[in-house]
């Protein structure tokens, strides 16, 4: 009954470890949140980035910190959590991008002028 005992106790530590090594770490997020907001206001502080780009990119911000919160609200980032997380930062990273350098409004006005349009 003893080695049972101990098989049983060895196997439940074992799988609250594997549990516990699986959970998503939530500090990369939250420094890439930080880095996106230092971006952000920056871009506003030079006068690549409108207020009005900045209320946007702002908000987009402060609802991928509602997922952030919602995700970590059990105790446990779940990979399908963190992936959502993720997607979203990106799309973020690249809609502040597209508003610091304003490239795709000023190609097509380019284009549009050279053709006489």
């Amino acid at each position: 009954m003893s080695y049972f005992k101990v098989i049983t106790f060895g196997t439940l530590i074992l799988a609250g470890t594997v549990g516990t090594a699986l959970a998503h770490d939530t500090r990369r997020i939250e420094h890439i949140q930080a880095h996106q907001r230092a971006a952000i206001e920056n871009g506003r502080w030079n006068g690549s980035i409108t207020k009005r780009e900045q209320r946007k990119l702002i908000a987009e911000q402060e609802r991928i910190d509602t997922l952030r919160r919602r995700a970590k609200a059990d105790g446990h980032v779940s990979s399908r959590e963190a992936r959502a997380i993720r997607y979203a930062q990106r799309n973020a990273r690249t809609r502040i991008a597209d508003d610091q350098s304003n490239l795709r409004v000023n190609l097509w006005r380019r284009l549009t002028t050279r053709r006489g349009l």
